[in-house]
């Protein structure tokens, strides 16, 4: 075969010009012929006149002409180096096929789809070892499916684009029918049919079980080949037609279930020839991105990223760039485009990493305003109730101390000394704050605004089943009555945990008029009778029903035990804010029985010096200066607070 020959771009527009310059030349010969005459004007002048109009057009299309000739010596502009085969045309045809048969498939397919030549080099029959030896050096490659050539076989197995539409990529192959269709063409297309479109095609009466069992269908969609089975619906028709006997007709049943079998077979083996070639290559490339990965990352340690890219959320957002998740390896001149493209990421991560680390210094300088806080009002004098350290957090000075200091300071001298300058008037502001938001409370119920007299009480608003009543100051250890207050930054992340009123409210008709028996039956007067008051009064109650050998009997009844014989009555007494907490208040009466007090004052005093006595719950107290409610310690205020001996 003799070497295929390409004319370069540059050699095309050549060309092109000379029989562009010589259809010039005949335009003004043609132009001489045939002279125009002009009416009223001599001879002579007419004759000059065309001379001289014959002269300017040879002058301006000489000109056109030169222009032309120079600019097609100049190289177009190109992309890529257009017209870089040239060489490979002009190579020796046997060294070309020898370069070519140490290539793959794939590279051979793809040549033969770039110029006409090449294509018609490559698909001849005199080329086709060049497929072969290609072929043969694919290690685990089955052998070349019957009926195929060797350009068939590679587009089968090597080509991602969808047989019938073009569609890339495509990676499903219908081995079955040696098609790779993709999905919309496998449901929606004529290749692929189901029974009842089969019925539609070739009538009702043509669909045989005994074809549809070997006709190549789609798995696991069902569909059958429609060519196929028309192939073997003229079978048995030309069968039938030469009056074939029954045993005819088995057996060529029998020889097209075999081949059937065959080929379901040897789907099997190309099939997993293709999935494990797919996973080789997909660890493939993940092995070149992570590598490209390791290469950026090092470049950018390189470049003073080292901080942000400890992070794992840094490594793994860069990893998500579409300039750093790509599976080519990593040059000079690719790392110039990908510092580029991800100079804003990580300028956007060191602000964030920035930002993250001035929260983390923000929360530890909290817990230590909040340590600091509670062992100064431990010791403070200040008459209670006192704040808790974390409403400390929000006054001034600390604020600006804790949220305008630089992060790589020291800041805990000066929370010390605007402890000692500012804790006072903290205190009186915090009570104060506190009181103001009972009084709004109380008056929006058209009540008494002083919130230390006894009928005063408040209860939760967002406890469901039975909420306590509370009174001033202890309701502030209650946890429903604390919520979270940003602290700072705009995000609104770091917080800390300040009281707030949001969910208190006056109590309703029913247990205000709870509290007003309570504090009558104390001999009090609701109007004036504070908590101060009601303490000293040093009033018991006890409760009729609670204490009654009736309710216990039938309690046990009920739950289906005999009643006792013989039933020991114990009496529990109780202080009016108890009192005032009972389900029961109609059954509740006051003790006045001089024994009872006196025993139950020396139960109360027990109870203070030893504790609880085994089978019964832990008592639990509210501190004033702590305002939490914890397990009871009679240590507490000597230990805590310093007071007391």
């Amino acid at each position: 075969m003799p070497p295929v020959v390409l004319l370069r771009r540059s050699d095309r527009i050549a060309g092109a010009t000379d029989n562009t310059a010589s259809a010039g030349t005949n335009t003004k010969k043609n132009a001489k012929a045939a002279p125009t005459k002009q009416r009223g004007r001599p001879a002579s002048s007419t004759t000059d006149d065309d001379d001289q109009n014959d002269s300017r057009r040879k002058t301006r299309k000489r000109a056109m002409t030169n222009v032309t000739v120079e600019s097609s010596d100049e190289p177009a502009p190109t992309r890529n180096q257009r017209g870089i085969l040239k060489q490979v045309t002009e190579t020796p045809l046997d060294v070309l096929l020898e370069i070519f048969s140490y290539l793959e498939p794939l590279d051979l397919l793809r040549m033969s789809r770039t110029t006409k030549a090449l294509r018609g080099l490559l698909v001849s029959k005199s080329s086709s070892f060049v497929w072969e030896r290609a072929r043969l050096g694919m290690e685990g490659l089955p052998p070349m499916i019957e009926g195929f050539t060797e350009p068939q076989y590679a587009n089968l197995l090597f080509d991602t684009h969808c047989h019938n539409c073009l569609k890339s990529p495509t990676k499903d192959v219908q081995w079955r029918i040696r098609m790779r269709l993709c999905k919309q063409c496998l449901e929606k297309s004529k290749i692929m049919l189901t029974e009842g479109e089969l019925c539609k095609a070739f009538g009702q009466y043509s669909i045989l079980s005994e074809l549809l069992s070997i006709t190549p269908c789609s798995i696991p969609q069902g569909r059958y080949h429609r060519d196929s089975y028309g192939m073997l619906l003229e079978e048995y028709r030309t069968l039938r037609i030469q009056r074939g006997t029954p045993a005819d007709f088995a057996a060529w049943i029998f020889k097209k279930k075999q081949e059937y079998k065959a080929l379901v077979q040897s789907c099997v083996e190309y099939n997993t020839w293709l999935t494990l070639r797919t996973e080789a290559r997909t660890r493939e490339l993940a092995s070149i991105r992570h590598q490209r990965f390791e290469c950026i990352i090092a470049r950018l340690e390189a470049e003073g990223w080292e901080d942000e890219l400890k992070l794992d959320s840094t490594r793994s957002g860069l990893r998500k760039q579409p300039l750093v998740n790509q599976s080519k390896e990593l040059t000079d001149k690719t790392w110039e485009i990908v510092r580029r493209g991800v100079a804003e990421f990580m300028s956007q991560r060191r602000a964030e990493v920035l930002e993250e680390k001035k929260k983390q210094v923000i929360r530890q300088r909290i817990c230590l305003l909040e340590e600091l806080a509670d062992s100064r009002l431990s010791e403070s004098p200040e008459s209670p109730p006192n704040p808790p350290g974390s409403a400390v957090c929000l006054y001034q000075p600390f604020f600006d101390i804790i949220n305008d200091t630089p992060i790589e300071k020291d800041v805990t001298a000066k929370l010390k000394k605007a402890l000692n300058l500012s804790l006072p008037d903290i205190c009186e502001d915090w009570r104060q704050d506190q009181e103001e938001r009972l009084k709004k409370i109380l008056r929006k119920q058209g009540r008494n605004d002083d919130v230390s007299l006894a009928v005063n009480a408040f209860t939760c608003a967002q406890c469901s089943y039975s909420p306590p009543i509370l009174h001033y100051p202890y309701f502030a250890s209650h946890r429903c009555f604390y919520s979270r207050a940003s602290f700072g930054l705009k995000t609104g992340e770091v917080s800390t945990e300040v009281w707030s009123a949001e969910n208190v409210k006056a109590l309703d008709l029913v247990d205000y008029r709870k509290c007003v028996k309570v504090i009558r039956m104390c001999g009090l007067d609701p109007d004036t009778a504070t908590a101060e008051y009601m303490d000293a009064a040093d009033v018991f109650f006890r409760c009729e029903k609670c204490d009654s050998i009736e309710a216990l009997s039938a309690l046990l009844m009920r739950e289906g035990c005999d009643p006792p014989k013989r039933v020991f009555r114990k009496i529990r007494l109780m202080r009016w804010r108890t009192a005032m907490n009972h389900d029961f208040l109609e059954k509740v009466t006051r003790v006045k029985d001089a024994e009872l007090i006196a025993l139950g004052r020396a139960k109360e005093k027990s109870l203070l010096e030893t504790g609880p006595t085994a089978g019964s719950s832990a008592p639990t107290f509210v501190c004033v200066h702590c305002n939490i409610e914890q397990p009871f310690d009679e240590h507490h205020l000597d230990s805590a607070h310093r007071i007391g001996g």
